[in-house]
């Protein structure tokens, strides 16, 4: 089986899905020689509002919460959010891939 970088063919006019970006995100790292960790779709159990994504790359650490559409993060997502980035810790809200793009450290 042959893993191709993005799925194909790709209809940039398409309505983007969490679960699309997502792909898009985790591949877009991959290639970059990131060391990815997709958190679990249910988030990780007692610990709320934890990013989709997790990379590792030259002992940096990119997180990533991707949002689609009208989508906005909730409570725990906000406290999240700031206190990894209080810790440190760079976090992008993706709505697309450029966002992870622009992010990339």
């Amino acid at each position: 089986m042959t893993r191709r970088a993005f799925a194909l063919p790709f209809d940039p006019t398409a309505a983007l899905t969490h679960s699309d970006l997502i792909r898009q995100v985790v591949q877009y790292l991959r290639l970059r020689q990131w060391f990815v960790v997709q958190t679990p779709r249910g988030g990780i159990p007692g610990v709320p509002g934890f990013p989709d994504v997790i990379a590792f790359k030259d002992a940096r650490v990119l997180l990533v919460e991707a949002k689609v559409g009208a989508d906005k993060l909730d409570y725990y997502q906000v406290r999240m959010k700031a206190s990894l980035e209080r810790a440190g810790f760079a976090v992008v809200e993706a709505r697309s891939l450029q966002d992870v793009i622009a992010a990339d450290i």
